[in-house]
């Protein structure tokens, strides 16, 4: 049965107040140490022997998983107690004993007072339980998130080098249409540009329905507060998950044993005006011993930022919106009981509302257009686990998502109102069998094996529809081919991964695609991986049942040469699409010196060959009338009967050329609907340091993180490969992103640099060139953990983004598209200086 939107949040708040009384009920008494139970503990990392000794002991273990998911603890074997077990995994780490009882242990970093929480010991990457995935996997962790200053998890991830800010984000003003403007207020990931339908994304390990305007989820819907980790995987892995995993997985893991209450309220503003914003946020959980629940309420405000308030926009419609207008609530529940020794059931519970608006207006003569969009993202994901015989475990985990979206606007010269009304849909379940097979000379063998059923969903108000089945079946296997000895020099271990999918599709037929890594450890510090694998991405039911849109511009803002003709601009949908597929590789490499303490170096180099891909077919607009490349596309002289089909089979006709529409003087009809290009072809290197300086009670914690990449596309086979990467609206060829925290007790200092490289604007001729950019964000909090009364437990935070107020650089293309914008707002923020204060009590 569905779940309407009050009685989730009904649920949420029911369960926020549970969790309350349960975090201020009476401790039990102290952890019974005169017990001894049977350990079979083998060498692993400290996370998942932690995991173990919870199963093992028959406790709750609430833990923060980052903080030993690289150390690595010895085997135990033996009829023991608890807490002897116990510090001998605790033994060289920097965890200790919070509170214990005969429940719940909970451990914490030495040098924090307030409780962290755990998160899942599978990691994103890999299917098998305890193995350490061959695929390149960023890890995001909870104080990662923290020190970012970031109230949202749309700004969160775009701050990622590996990710392109273009597509459907808030901010982007009007480009080419292959990156069009917002128009509905979401975030999206994109992975290496190669779009938001290409990155899979998930909420802990399930997917998110799309937008209910484009194809990517929308993740600011998902609250920051309640993240514990964000993985990033970013190679191929629809071997592992299934269609859309092109350009790689980013799954979002949530504080699932978050224990005790934090109340947040926070307010931010620009310094150079708009963008006035107030948020809070409730987070509240607790843990027993055969389970827990923690759940979450939030709402934030955000006003804009209009034309008006930036020096560099000053000669465009003042009331047009550099940043729309948003309003934002969302409630989470997670909670997992444990029925007996076997058998486990959880359950993660997400809504989400989203309400902004913006003004459009290409000129001051021209059509004002004001835009409403309310959109409500649903998802329930029950699941259970059964431990089965000889350590086999079966996972059957369902899903349920939803996305609704409604679109109202307002034609200020006709005074006509229009309303548009989206739905996507995706119904899941899947299940997993895990285990471990076999053993060989070099250790065991695991697997995973599982099927999996998907139902999509999408309509619209303008009666356009479809749904789609996809059924599939999956096998991983991992395994030691050389038994693990630090004595060997040269070759300490050797894993291997296979997995590989077969899915059919109710309108695509079946495809098969494979995945094989390797991980080799020739000294204890030091790990080669590679990967090799097939991806396939079936058409998104939007791209083939949205409908078209038709625009009016001047030639002249397409490429061509008289002012005083038009041009009819066509895009959406296209039913005659075709699966695209790709195949990639990665080679890279993780040093962690034992000799030089706190410092890890990681680099990676990955190829992306993807065939058939959906694009828009004109890449630069400023340019569809004048570049060869574009002919094919190009009808000159369309007959007035031709345009008139157009307008009238188009959902939205909008005049951005300041002109009065006659059909006499359409000089050009520019199709640029959704079509199969020849290929685009992906590859770079992502590089990652971090290095950690133990100064006595204090500690610096620094890292680097960037990416240099090249996108290269051909939209037909007779076309020449255009280079997409460092050029107005496309991912730049180099992104980075450095900085480093002063750790002083409860006192953290964060200074964070922000570096996109230098474009070229290709919506000139000749070519200009645009001017890198570079911003410093700092972030400081304090923890008063020590101090009794009410500001026990409070943490006060200041963040300012950009603190320097860097503008961004000037380009002239976007003008083109955007009258008086003269910025890349792809790769560039009209935000300026942005200071946020956070205040966060703990109970």
């Amino acid at each position: 049965m569905v779940l309407s939107a009050r009685r989730v949040l009904r649920l949420s708040s029911s369960a926020l107040a549970m969790a309350f009384m349960l975090s201020g009920a009476p401790g039990a008494k102290a952890i019974a140490e005169q017990k001894t139970y049977a350990f079979n503990i083998p060498a692993e990392s400290t996370a998942q022997a932690l995991t173990d000794f919870s199963h093992q002991a028959g406790i709750q273990i609430v833990f923060p998983y980052d903080a030993v998911a690289d150390h690595q603890a010895p085997a135990i074997s033996g009829q023991l107690s608890r807490m002897s077990v116990l510090d001998l995994l605790l033994k060289g780490t920097n965890l200790e004993i919070a509170r214990a009882t005969d429940d719940v242990i909970v451990l914490r970093v030495k040098a924090i007072a307030v409780t962290e929480p755990t998160t899942e010991v599978v990691v994103t990457g890999t299917r098998i339980k305890g193995a350490a995935p061959t695929s390149p996997v960023r890890t995001l962790i909870r104080k990662d998130i923290d020190r970012s200053g970031y109230t949202q998890t749309g700004d969160l991830v775009r701050s990622l080098p590996e990710n392109f800010n273009g597509g459907q984000n808030p901010g982007i003003q009007s480009t080419n249409s292959n990156y069009n403007n917002n128009l509905t207020g979401s975030s999206t990931v994109n992975l290496r540009g190669l779009g938001s339908d290409s990155t899979l994304t998930l909420l802990n390990g399930r997917r998110l329905a799309g937008d209910g305007f484009f194809s990517g989820p929308d993740i600011s819907a998902i609250p920051l507060g309640a993240i514990q980790r964000v993985d990033i995987v970013t190679d191929g892995a629809s071997a592992l998950y299934g269609s859309d995993a092109v350009a790689g997985v980013v799954n979002f893991v949530l504080r699932k044993d978050f224990q005790g209450a934090d109340l947040t309220a926070s307010l931010g503003g620009a310094s150079d005006g708009g963008g006035e914003q107030e948020a809070y946020s409730l987070l509240s959980g607790q843990a027993w011993r055969s389970g827990h629940i923690m759940a979450s309420l939030a709402y934030q405000h955000e006003a804009p930022i209009l034309a008006s308030q930036r020096d560099y926009t000053s000669t465009a419609v003042p009331t047009n919106s550099l940043l729309e207008a948003q309003l934002q609530k969302s409630a989470f529940l997670n909670a997992e009981q444990d029925l007996g020794d076997r058998l486990s059931l959880h359950v993660d519970t997400l809504y989400a509302e989203r309400h902004s608006g913006s003004d459009q207006q290409a000129t001051a003569t021209s059509t004002r257009y004001t835009l409403w969009q309310k959109a409500y993202d649903t998802m329930v994901n029950p699941g259970l686990s059964y431990r089965l015989s000889d350590g086999w475990t079966f996972d059957l985990d369902g899903s349920y998502a939803r996305n609704a979206n409604g679109l109202t606007q307002l034609n200020h010269t006709s005074g006509s109102l229009s309303q548009t009304q989206y739905l996507n849909a995706t119904n899941a379940l899947d299940g997993v069998v895990t285990g471990r097979a076999f053993s060989l000379p070099g250790g065991p063998v695991k697997l995973a094996f599982g099927a999996s059923h998907r139902e999509e969903l999408y309509r619209d108000s303008a009666n356009d529809h479809a749904k789609r089945q996809v059924n599939g079946v999956f096998a991983e296997a991992y395994a030691s081919l050389i038994a693990p000895q630090s004595a060997r020099l040269g070759l300490r271990a050797f894993n291997i991964s296979l997995a590989i999918r077969s899915e059919t599709y109710s309108d695509f037929g079946n495809t098969t695609n494979p995945k094989l890594g390797v991980r080799y450890k020739p000294t204890d510090d030091l790990v080669l991986r590679a990967t090799w694998g097939k991806s396939f991405k079936a058409p998104s039911l939007y791209q083939i049942s949205f409908p078209n849109y038709a625009f009016l511009y001047k030639t002249t803002q397409v490429g061509g040469q008289d002012a005083t003709q038009l041009a009819l601009f066509d895009f959406g949908g296209n039913t005659d699409l075709q699966p695209q597929r790709a195949t990639s590789w990665t080679a890279g490499w993780d040093w962690t010196p034992a000799y030089f303490q706190g410092l890890k170096v990681s680099a990676t180099y990955y190829h992306v060959d993807y065939v058939d891909r959906i694009v828009y077919p004109i890449t630069v607009t400023g340019k569809a009338l004048s570049d060869p490349q574009y002919a094919p596309f190009i009808t000159l002289a369309p007959s007035e009967a031709m345009q008139a089909e157009v307008i009238a089979s188009a959902t939205r006709f909008a005049n951005f050329s300041g002109l009065t529409y006659d059909p006499s003087r359409v000089s050009a009809y520019i199709f640029d609907r959704y079509t199969n290009a020849s290929s685009q072809v992906a590859d770079g290197v992502d590089v990652a340091v971090s290095k950690t300086f133990e100064l006595g009670s204090r500690r610096l914690e620094t890292f680097v993180n960037a990416t240099w990449s090249k996108l290269d596309q051909q939209i037909s086979d007779l076309a020449p490969s255009v280079r997409l990467s460092g050029t107005l609206f496309n991912p730049p060829s180099i992104r980075f992103r450095g900085g480093a925290t002063w750790l002083d007790g409860p006192l953290s200092l964060t200074l964070i640099d922000n570096y996109v490289g230098a474009e070229t604007d290709t919506a000139l001729t000749p070519e200009a060139h645009i001017k890198p950019w570079s911003t410093l964000d700092v972030t400081a909090s304090y923890t008063f953990d020590k101090m009794s009364g009410p500001l026990h437990a409070v943490t006060l935070s200041l963040a300012v983004s950009n603190l320097l107020d860097a503008a961004p650089p000037y380009a002239f293309g976007p003008s083109l598209n955007s009258p008086g914008v003269f910025f890349d707002s792809t790769n560039a923020s009209a935000i300026g200086r942005y200071a946020n204060v956070s205040l966060t009590k703990h109970f």
